[in-house]
């Protein structure tokens, strides 16, 4: 099965799991008119997620014993062979494009449009306008940035910018503005799984963003015709990062593609996962490793930071497991019921294709201000998004203000982080966060943000 197969097999399988009763020719689940009556449709998403909740009790108990024995053998024997890679840098250190997609988790608006936005337009701008395609040089090489959001509200988004690049099935980026049927439905229709704090929705949405960006990164290079343009080939996406709404940068992009693809092959190889594979209180314990170990070896079950890095490499085995399967659902169903799911998913899936392990747990640079653990082949235990969790309650520290920033990039450098949370919404201006990191009192750009 080639990979457009395997993954329209994938988004079929996220799509399965809508209710019944919702979905039709319209595809209501998905579609968004431009109405501006809200009421009525916040009352249909609720009576949806009510139901859907219903339909995974159903769907955990139809897991019978057999089906969770036969899971259990070809997860346990679906561990793949990592085959080290070549750094980029290395195969042509001439003149090499690199291509990250920003896979961006929002309730609507991004707060910090404006400082995401002046970043990936960095010192040196080579604009790409209101394309979803953002480019800028940096130092040997140029970099591509594409971002992909998920809105649990889409239809509160007013960002023209951002609605460009919110989740849509079928896949379509760079399109301009949102265009509507003569009936006010939104072609193509925006995704959202309005997901809960903790709920597989997120999951479901993290899967279907990596999904669509790695659709789109190939989607790319295949319409590419050397015969009717003169620009190169785009390059498919080396790295695939989820971000939260409340994250800003706490370094350049030139910094960011330095630590990415200009290090040691260990960097330039590799996924980014804070990985652990035991519980660490009770709550992990009971709500997530005893949810899921029925079903995938406990030796396999890992945990870790929701905003991971990972490669393209590593991003494809993931979306591809479905298809290994006898019931390419099965893997999925096992995450239902896990409390906080978006922090398993991934890494545990990494675990059974044997990409992360126990036995690797090497630390490299030791006596340096930033510790890497390798945790498989190409996966580092490291952290790309700081956050403080020394308030001890629920959620992080959230920081206020400018002083707040100078703070939080020095804890987060010391760790070998390069984004921050959390950031309260318009805490900081572009202006006050350009000084702070490009240490210059320099206007860059607009203070709209374009």
């Amino acid at each position: 099965m080639d990979f457009a197969s395997q993954l329209s097999q994938l988004q079929k399988l996220v799509a399965s799991a809508a209710p019944e009763g919702t979905k039709s020719s319209s595809n209501k689940r998905s579609t968004l008119s431009t109405a501006t009556d809200l009421s009525s449709r916040d009352a249909e998403y609720c009576n949806y997620r009510t139901t859907n909740d219903r339909r995974w009790n159903k769907r955990k108990r139809d897991l019978s014993s057999d089906k969770i024995k036969e899971l259990y053998h070809e997860l346990d024997n679906l561990a793949t062979v990592e085959v080290g890679h070549t750094p980029m840098e290395q195969q042509n250190p001439t003149s090499v494009t690199h291509h990250i997609t920003l896979l961006f988790l929002t309730i609507d608006d991004l707060p910090h449009e404006k400082i995401w936005r002046a970043w990936m337009e960095g010192s040196t701008t080579s604009s790409s306008g209101n394309s979803s395609i953002d480019t800028t040089t940096t130092c040997r090489s140029s970099v591509v940035v594409t971002v992909i959001a998920h809105a649990k509200f889409p239809e509160r988004v007013r960002s023209p910018w951002l609605r460009e690049r919110l989740l849509t099935s079928p896949g379509v980026r760079g399109q301009g503005t949102v265009s509507t049927t003569a009936t006010g439905v939104q072609e193509p229709p925006i995704v959202t799984f309005r997901p809960e704090w903790g709920s597989i929705e997120i999951t479901r949405a993290m899967i279907e963003l990596l999904a669509e960006g790695v659709a789109y990164s190939r989607k790319q290079q295949e319409q590419w015709n050397p015969t009717t343009t003169t620009t190169t080939a785009p390059s498919p996406s080396d790295r695939f990062i989820f971000v939260s709404e409340t994250c800003i940068p706490v370094v350049s992009l030139d910094t960011l593609v330095q630590e990415f693809f200009c290090g040691d092959t260990s960097s330039t190889t590799s996924s980014w996962v804070n990985g652990r594979n035991h519980p660490n209180n009770g709550y992990s314990r009971q709500l997530q490793w005893e949810k899921m170990s029925p079903a995938i070896p406990t030796q396999k079950i890992w945990k870790a930071d929701q905003w991971i890095v990972l490669t393209r490499n590593h991003a494809e085995k993931i979306l591809d497991i479905p298809s290994k399967l006898t019931d390419p659902q099965a893997f999925y169903q096992c995450f239902a019921q896990v409390r906080a799911s978006d922090e398993m998913y991934f890494p545990t899936a990494l675990a059974i294709l044997g990409l992360i392990h126990t036995s690797n747990t090497t630390d490299k640079n030791q006596g340096s201000t930033t510790t890497t653990r390798m945790i498989g082949p190409n996966v580092q235990k490291r952290r790309i998004t700081y956050c403080d969790w020394s308030g001890g309650a629920k959620n992080p520290v959230t920081f206020q203000d400018v002083q707040d920033l100078r703070n939080c990039i020095s804890l987060a450098r010391n760790e070998g982080c390069l984004l921050a949370r959390k950031f309260s919404s318009d805490s900081i201006t572009v202006q006050e966060w350009s000084n702070v990191i490009y240490g210059t009192t320099t206007t860059i750009g607009k203070e709209d943000g374009t």
